[in-house]
Formats: C-alpha cells, sequence, structure tokens
C-alpha cells in the first residue's frame, strides 16, 4: 500500500513550530552570536529588523540581493550566504524534531 502525504503551507505554523524568519533571527541571536557578529548579511538584516520591516520570504531575498553590494567579492558573499543556509537547515530540522521526532534526518 503505497501513502501519499500532502502538506502545504502554513503547516509549520499551525503546528507551533517559531518556522518564521524573525524566530530563526532570534534563535541566531541567542544561540549563535558568533555567527551574526561576523556575516554581514546577518548584521544587515538586524538593522533592516530594528527599522520594523516585516521579513517575509519575499523581502528577505529582495534584501539580500541589497546585500550583496556589501562585498568586494563573490566568495565573500557566497560564504556568509552559505553559513546562512548551514544554520537555517539546522535549525529547520530542530523545529521539525518537535512534531516529528522518529523521521530520520539526512545530513
Amino acid at each position: 500500500m503505497n501513502i501519499v502525504v500532502i502538506v502545504g503551507n502554513g503547516v509549520d505554523l499551525a503546528n507551533e513550530l517559531n518556522t518564521s524568519y524573525t524566530d530563526f533571527y532570534k534563535h541566531l541571536k541567542k544561540n549563535r552570536r558568533e555567527i551574526v557578529a561576523k556575516n554581514k548579511i546577518l548584521n544587515k538584516w538586524e538593522n533592516l529588523l530594528e527599522t520594523g520591516e516585516n521579513p517575509i520570504w519575499s523581502n528577505l531575498e529582495r534584501f539580500i540581493g541589497q546585500a550583496s553590494s556589501e562585498f568586494d567579492s563573490y566568495a565573500g558573499f557566497q560564504q556568509d550566504k552559505e553559513s546562512i543556509d548551514r544554520e537555517l537547515y539546522d535549525y529547520l530540522i530542530q523545529q521539525r524534531l518537535k512534531i516529528f521526532p522518529k523521521i530520520p534526518t539526512n545530513s
């Protein structure tokens, strides 16, 4: 027997998982301050959040594009972005384990 489960947008928030970009940023500030301190994109993001702008996906994509002009090289930008990608992946796995603790992760 095959079972297909279709999960729509918002299932994470409906299950009270802290998966918004603001939640992720708060986690970084509290638990990974060294990452925030040395990452130019996150430094700029901190300034954006302080203005009260809503960090929804479309705003974040636009913001990352704007922040890329702060770098002297593509390699520096890529390094900071990959750092955020790794942190976000780990954070989302932690959140997922709150409701699906027995599903293995592929890291």
